[in-house]
């Protein structure tokens, strides 16, 4: 896989440490953090977003002159969330990624992949009062960002309390 890092290695292995079942897998789709499915099952994925959290912390992105600006609301903790806790990662996200498969079954096709993860980073932690945080956006043409407010940490992940991207993705 062209497109695997560390990080994302390290981040399946914290799903599957807080699910328990030691299952990581490529590809793998984690739908609200906390529920794992084939990543080529579209029906199992659209099942598990049905029964998934409701995403309802307030959460806005916004790109403008180079800088990042991610606006949390306030919103309550979960009480078995109260005093865990909640981090705000920020996802480097490409909008197209075509790659060449030199082996396996695809050898010698090209894939085209549609918002590719390129990079993740944990940028602070949220508290349940609102925030707002104002980065530097480092990005190629062609990508844009994503944020996810989790709960766990990053051994052991848990639940996505909200989610935003910028336009595009």
């Amino acid at each position: 896989d062209t497109l695997a890092k560390p990080a994302f290695t390290q981040r399946q292995h914290g799903y599957a440490a807080a699910r328990g079942d030691g299952l990581a897998y490529t590809p793998q789709a984690i739908v609200d953090g906390t529920q794992a499915e084939p990543g080529a099952d579209g029906p199992a994925i659209a099942g598990a977003a049905a029964r998934g959290l409701p995403l309802d912390v307030p959460l806005a992105l916004t790109e403008s002159d180079g800088r990042l600006a991610i606006a949390i609301g306030a919103a309550a903790l979960p009480p078995d969330l109260s005093g865990r806790p909640v981090g705000i990662y920020v996802l480097r996200v490409a909008r197209s990624v075509t790659v060449s498969v030199d082996r396996g079954g695809n050898s010698g096709r090209s894939l085209t992949y549609t918002n590719a993860v390129r990079a993740i980073g944990r940028v602070g932690e949220w508290d349940g009062s609102a925030a707002r945080l104002d980065l530097l956006a480092l990005r190629d043409p062609g990508e844009g960002f994503a944020v996810l407010l989790q709960a766990g940490t990053p051994d052991r992940l848990g639940a996505i309390l909200a989610a935003a991207k910028t336009p595009g993705l």
